[in-house]
């Protein structure tokens, strides 16, 4: 037993950042700007990911109305977002193409990139609806779609 807490102590001494060699080594290489930069473009990448691919919806019902907002991603322009109705099924969708050059002069690199988000949502209706039966706005992220109750009552 002491034979296997000998061998973990040894594995976490020769990892360990205390270590002067290994910290000889490993800070500048972390420290370096393309690192830093490689760095840089993966944690915006997996923060603007995860904000691309949502889509918060909340229904309401008032005055005859029944209402759906819509809060989509920021960047999102009304021009791409799609609205398709068939019975009772309402399905947003939204396109979104961002694309970027960085120039970094000091370290003589160049970062192109282009970055496509595509989010589609399906919504059941509680009555059969059309497309010119909505009503649409949209403004700061939020799209609002209103649409009369054309429930049928039985």
């Amino acid at each position: 037993m002491d034979n296997q807490k000998d061998k973990k102590n040894a594995l976490q001494g020769l990892f360990s950042t205390s270590d002067p060699f290994i910290k000889s080594i490993v800070e500048p290489f972390l420290q370096s700007e393309p690192v830093k930069q490689i760095m840089g473009d993966l944690n915006n990448f997996l923060q603007n990911s995860i904000q691309m691919n949502s889509m918060d919806i909340k229904t309401n019902e008032e005055k005859g109305y029944f209402i759906i907002e819509v809060t989509l991603p920021a960047g999102i322009n009304r021009e791409n977002i799609e609205l398709d109705v068939k019975d009772q099924v309402l399905t947003i969708t939204f396109l979104h193409e961002e694309e970027r050059e960085i120039i970094h002069e000091p370290t003589a690199t160049f970062n192109k990139s282009l970055k496509v988000s595509h989010l589609t949502r399906s919504l059941l209706l509680p009555f059969p609806a059309e497309r010119k039966d909505l009503t649409v706005l949209y403004q700061q992220k939020v799209l609002l779609i209103k649409l009369p109750n054309n429930r049928k009552s039985g």
